[in-house]
């Protein structure tokens, strides 16, 4: 999930409940982008938090390579960073 802030804790909670790991990037919200891996670690699942700015190419790329190594791939992404 592309920023933890907002909407965020909802939509990591929803995939959590629906058996989903969830990673979340965040630029500045890292207290946002916590409580939002903190619902779904609550539900059972794993939560990851990665700061990242997504207007740096390189940073996407790593942020993607972080959580695929964490949970052995990716399935879904979610854009929500404004």
């Amino acid at each position: 999930i592309t920023g933890g802030a907002r909407m965020g804790d909802a939509i990591a909670e929803t995939l959590a409940t629906l058996g989903a790991d969830v990673a979340l990037t965040y630029r500045a919200s890292e207290a946002a982008a916590e409580r939002a891996a903190a619902a779904a670690r609550r539900r059972g699942r794993r939560g990851l938090t990665l700061r990242a700015d997504l207007a740096d190419p390189a940073a996407c790329r790593d942020a993607v390579e972080a959580a695929a190594a964490t949970f052995g791939r990716l399935e879904v992404v979610v854009n929500l960073a404004s």
